[in-house]
């Protein structure tokens, strides 16, 4: 008899069509060894009729309700298992700055930043003073890089402010750098990818879009001593923030080999052509083999067998 996984995915936030992507990439994977059942949810709540004894959930859902510990919050009060981060890490890794505030207190280098709502918004003055001129632009808790900005002078800063903001916005340094993502799988870093837009910055359109002219080297040209450290601190910074089973750590690197900590995905985007997968590539694996990896992982720490 084969273990039964749900896959949810879908939703009604922005990155719905994202996570469809993600659930059905996961039953593709998985289908041939396991007994995959695939929801597509189209309301943020779980269907009445899952019970707990059903089966694994997997959660392939990115962005509002589905990543942000939401949904999390119910699975565990209704007592299902399920792989992936628990609701207070995945809330955590959701709002950027809480996520960086937790590795600049442990150590951790992370970019400067200016974090507001429209009630309290910063002057175009206060943004050059303390970032620069050339700025990132970008909401405080949303993934796939929704609404990422880059900003070039005073002009389009106090541009950008005329808007009105809903939620929670941040500004950060545009840093000219190299962009660094590193699965983790349980609690072992996969290998480094190198992200190459062939812009300033990597946005929803290069990081989805077939016609995207973003390259990406896996794994990344560093030195041994570089790679060993930067995965010593996706694992670090993975165990800090809480997080369980996988996730994706993203650094940007420096001149001068510096790197710096930008947030943590708690369930990256899972396609056999994901960054999380390019990233188990780099490690020799791949995007079956971190699949099994996680389900291991969730078993060992549920010690339940599906």
């Amino acid at each position: 008899m084969k273990e039964k996984i749900i896959v949810l995915c879908g939703g009604i936030g922005e990155e719905s069509q994202v996570s469809l992507t993600s659930g059905h990439c996961v039953e593709e994977a998985l289908k041939d060894d396991y007994e995959v059942q695939l929801i597509e949810l189209t309301e943020n709540k779980l269907p009445s009729y899952l019970n707990p004894s059903d089966g694994l959930i997997f959660p392939a859902m990115h962005g509002d309700f589905g990543e942000d510990g939401q949904l999390q919050a119910i699975l565990e009060s209704k007592g299902f298992h399920f792989a992936g981060s628990g609701s207070k890490a995945s809330r955590i890794c959701m709002h950027k700055p809480s996520a960086k505030q937790m590795c600049r207190d442990a150590g951790f280098a992370t970019l400067n930043d200016i974090v507001f709502t429209e009630t309290n918004k910063p002057t175009t003055q206060q943004v050059i003073k303390t970032l620069g001129s050339k700025v990132i632009l970008k909401p405080s808790n949303k993934g796939s890089s929704v609404g990422v900005q880059a900003l070039h002078n005073e002009q389009e800063i106090s541009q950008a402010l005329s808007n009105t903001f809903t939620n929670e916005w941040m500004f950060e340094p545009l840093l000219k750098g190299r962009e660094i993502a590193i699965a983790v799988v349980g609690d072992e870093s996969m290998g480094l990818l190198q992200i190459v837009p062939p812009g300033e910055i990597f946005d929803y359109f290069e990081k989805y879009n077939k016609s995207s002219a973003t390259q990406y080297l896996y794994p990344a040209p560093v030195s041994d001593s570089l790679r060993d450290q930067m995965r010593f601190a996706a694992s670090e910074i993975f165990t800090l923030l809480g997080c369980r089973d996988f996730a994706r750590v993203d650094f940007m690197l420096d001149k001068n080999d510096r790197f710096f900590f930008m947030e943590t995905n708690s369930i990256p985007g899972l396609r056999p052509t994901s960054l999380f997968s390019k990233s188990a590539m780099a490690a020799g694996s791949n995007f079956r083999q971190a699949l099994d990896g996680v389900l291991s992982s969730c078993r060992e720490r549920t010690l339940v067998f599906i």
